[in-house]
């Protein structure tokens, strides 16, 4: 069992991982105690997952660019909500969970930071022009 399993964007246990931390979360919210620290964790979360899905380029040009990276944010951030929920379910205390957000917000950040910087491009040039070969 090669590496790409287990940290393939697109592949089937980060998807899946994905929608169990997201059902975790959901239950922890409707059934569990909730702190200020799980409601923060769980709309940097949201977050970091809205942004994964919403459409920054043309048709033709999905996939590439800031939406290539917010893809590869999807590995790491899944892994985090379902190893929080995990922990949380058994252990639910702000440390943790303190220590998830931070995680969380350094992945936010670099997604702001590249938001910030798509917003400012006025270059009509397509993303990701280079590597895709597309000036020949």
């Amino acid at each position: 069992m090669s590496l790409k399993f287990f940290f393939n964007r697109k592949g089937p246990l980060v998807l899946t991982l994905l929608a169990m931390g997201w059902l975790a979360t959901v239950y922890h919210l409707l059934f569990s105690t909730r702190s200020f620290f799980f409601i923060v964790f769980c709309l940097l979360g949201f977050v970091i997952t809205l942004i994964r899905f919403y459409p920054w380029y043309k048709p033709e040009d999905r996939g590439s660019g800031i939406e290539e990276h917010f893809e590869k944010t999807m590995v790491p951030a899944s892994y985090i909500i379902v190893v929080t929920n995990i922990v949380y379910h058994f252990w639910p205390s702000w440390p943790f969970l303190l220590f998830s957000i931070v995680l969380l917000a350094v992945i936010q950040s670099v997604n702001f930071i590249l938001l910030y910087f798509h917003f400012r491009d006025k270059d009509p040039t397509p993303p990701s022009y280079f590597t895709r070969n597309l000036y020949r």
